[in-house]
């Protein structure tokens, strides 16, 4: 980031970044190209679209904030996690009503 003064007030900025809390843990709010695209598994669909990460830039003296979008993140297979979750959830639930047919049969 080249600008390290506030544009409202000129005071010093610190660079950080937007927290975006997930599932799983906590990641880096990520800009992506183009309109939301819904996707039945994850909700939105990622696929062929640009990402980049989200730096914000805070005024230490006014808190005013200003973000950018930096270089475009690799490809990642997020979108596939809960399909690959949900097949797993079926076999063991296929497997299970299988194990219990099995016991319930006659001998």
């Amino acid at each position: 980031m080249a600008q390290r003064s506030c544009p409202k007030c000129t005071g010093p900025v610190e660079e950080g970044f937007i927290l975006d809390v997930a599932q799983r843990g906590y990641l880096q709010a990520t800009w992506l190209q183009g309109s939301p695209e819904p996707s039945f598994w994850t909700s939105l669909t990622l696929k062929g679209k640009t990402r980049r990460p989200i730096v914000t830039l805070r005024c230490s003296r006014c808190g005013y904030l200003e973000s950018y979008a930096q270089d475009a993140l690799p490809a990642r297979t997020l979108a596939w996690r809960p399909l690959l979750i949900a097949g797993f959830i079926f076999l063991i639930a296929s497997l299970l009503a299988v194990a219990l047919l099995v016991q319930r049969a006659p001998r």
